[in-house]
């Protein structure tokens, strides 16, 4: 994206406006099409099959109405919160609790910053990114704590209070799985470190020796408990807690702590 937008800069598109101007502009446009192109559906689709799956495992059906074996239910869903009404308590902080959704979102966005799509596209490389997307997801854990606080309910607060202690605490050992990668790769620059291994599974680093073997399943782990998966979805705890630090929103504001 950064050599990119050299081009355009060197063929006198931008004259006469900053260059940081021109970086910010052109990373949110490409945050924008991330989000809209990439994660919106990939999230629809994971979302799907977990309900499926969750169906099965309970003797339920699951959804089944909307499209071949309810494939589109998350498209209806998305659209039916996006039509609801957004409430915000009379107790509760209004601006933190505005806020709160914003900062998740632009934790969980901002990592694909660095992330690379292939080998020419990526937003943003860096010799850092590792690190990069390591340290903006921490944002994540503020905002969570800013919706249960900002909510004014004691469920609300003791959930987000739950979430944030587990993803800090998860967070170490996946830190930690991902130091065996880099010691092999020498590098915290995604893209060199993804370019070091070949498009066929024996040529991936999981399969190197038996310590990258053991850091992947801890990773994993550590992932669906950062994500607050099924079993690791204690801060959510419907039968106690109800919803946890969500409890309080609704519409799309509940909408963008699930995406």
């Amino acid at each position: 994206m950064q050599s990119f937008l050299d081009g355009l800069i060197a063929a006198g598109w931008f004259a006469g406006v900053p260059v940081q101007v021109v970086y910010a502009g052109g990373m949110l446009l490409a945050g924008a099409i991330v989000l809209f192109l990439f994660i919106l559906l990939v999230a629809g689709a994971t979302t799907w099959i977990e309900r499926r799956v969750w169906a099965r495992m309970h003797s339920r059906v699951g959804p089944n109405r909307v499209g071949p074996q309810g494939a589109l239910q998350w498209l209806t869903d998305g659209i039916k919160l996006f039509m609801k009404e957004d409430l915000i308590p009379a107790a509760a902080d209004p601006r933190l609790f505005r806020l709160a959704p914003y900062v998740v979102v632009m934790g969980f966005v901002a990592a694909f910053a660095a992330i690379p799509f292939s080998s020419r596209l990526v937003i943003a490389e860096m010799d850092v990114g590792l690190l990069y997307v390591l340290t903006v997801t921490s944002l994540v854990v503020v905002g969570i704590l800013m919706a249960g606080w900002a909510s004014n309910n004691k469920w609300s607060l003791i959930g987000g209070i739950r979430a944030a202690a587990q993803i800090v605490s998860y967070e170490i050992p996946a830190g930690l799985s991902i130091l065996p990668i880099v010691l092999m790769a020498g590098t915290l620059n995604l893209q060199a470190l993804i370019g070091q291994q070949g498009w066929a599974p024996w040529d991936w680093f999981v399969f190197a020796n038996p310590f990258a073997f053991v850091a992947f399943f801890l990773f994993f782990t550590a992932a669906l408990a950062e994500g607050n998966r099924t079993p690791f979805d204690l801060p959510e705890a419907d039968s106690e807690l109800v919803a946890g630090f969500v409890t309080e929103y609704s519409g799309v504001r509940y909408l963008m702590f699930f995406l």
